[in-house]
């Protein structure tokens, strides 16, 4: 009765995760899509040394924040996977959730009203609290996991 229970318990988690991920899929390509053509629109029309047109700006933002969302139900289902490499793979998704917000507050930060306006500012903060929510629970995933120590690896000497 016990095994019954665990094997439905394994295959509802599964399915879970499954889910989760398909949903960070759907984000991944439903953020990106408008981010990258914003910034397409960007460099296209010229505006790298001008700033965005606020449509583009609000447009690639909005994006950004679905891409974000994705990152984040990504790092999810990483924690929840029984896998031997997640804690490996949650440290290369904060490296690029990172990189991610880096580069999205660089770009879109480019507004033409100045460093300290308003949107700039707002942006600023946005990309921090990204920081602290999207990258750094998989880092500390990683930093956390119980990984055995190398010499565990080495063929024992009798």
């Amino acid at each position: 009765m016990a095994e019954d229970t665990e094997e439905k318990v394994g295959t509802a988690r599964m399915i879970a995760l499954i889910l989760l991920a398909i949903a960070s899929l759907a984000c991944l390509i439903a953020g990106g899509t408008p981010y990258a053509m914003a910034i397409e629109t960007w460099v296209d029309k010229g505006y790298i040394f001008q700033g965005f047109e606020l449509i583009d700006w609000l447009v690639g933002l909005i994006g950004a924040a679905i891409v974000a969302a994705g990152l984040l139900v990504a790092g999810i289902v990483l924690r929840l996977l029984r896998w031997r490499h997640a804690s490996f793979a949650s440290l290369l998704l904060s490296a690029v959730s990172a990189a991610f917000l880096v580069t999205t507050f660089v770009i879109y930060s480019q507004t033409g009203h100045g460093e300290n306006s308003i949107e700039v500012v707002l942006l600023q903060a946005l990309c921090i609290v990204g920081l602290f929510v999207i990258a750094l629970p998989p880092f500390l995933h990683w930093l956390f996991a119980k990984r055995r120590p190398a010499a565990a690896d080495l063929p024992k000497v009798s």
